[in-house]
């Protein structure tokens, strides 16, 4: 099956162009700016990406002249998902903040979060429309702190040792078992 060729910039202008506002289709808008609520602008449906020239969807190295989003295929994965590397540098860059004095007494400011945030999306550019700040101050304050206070408890439960060349905790089997379970 053929596809037509798509529509021309004139065919789109036309065809997302707003009608002219008179007092009748303001909607419910008092002031009379933009289109009357319920209304939208045509040319792409944006949830199928039809077009309503050509009732074809458009391809994907066509731009929506509607919308000026990404698609989700641009932008990657909808959810974050942390690596071990990323950890580990946001563990260092945390620390690098601490010895240039930006760790108050209560935690970390905003500015330390969107710098080590601004430095993972320069190291791992794939995460970079889902990585801010707010999701670095989220995994330093619940996930990390909740880790480090499971391994204080688990230093100092009774069985548990430390072994300092290895740097871990130390603990018989049967200890571990009553532990975990």
């Amino acid at each position: 099956m053929d596809n037509p060729d798509p529509p021309n910039s004139t065919q789109l202008e036309h065809y997302t162009q707003q009608s002219p506002r008179t007092p009748t289709n303001r909607g419910a808008s008092s002031r009379g700016r933009g289109r009357p609520r319920g209304s939208r602008a045509r040319g792409v449906n944006r949830s199928t990406g039809i077009c309503a020239a050509t009732d074809q969807p458009l391809e994907d190295h066509e731009e929506n002249p509607v919308s000026t989003t990404r698609t989700t295929s641009q932008q990657g994965p909808k959810k974050l998902r942390w690596t071990g590397a990323m950890e580990i540098m946001m563990l260092d860059l945390y620390a690098e903040e601490v010895e240039k004095g930006k760790q108050m007494d209560n935690g970390f400011q905003n500015t330390s979060h969107r710098n080590v945030a601004q430095k993972l999306r320069e190291a791992f550019p794939e995460t970079e429309h889902l990585l801010d700040y707010t999701k670095c101050k989220a995994k330093l304050n619940q996930s990390f702190k909740r880790d480090y206070d499971v391994f204080v408890a688990c230093k100092e439960a009774s069985g548990f040792g430390w072994d300092e060349t290895l740097c871990e905790v130390t603990a018989s089997d049967e200890v571990w078992e009553r532990y975990v379970a």
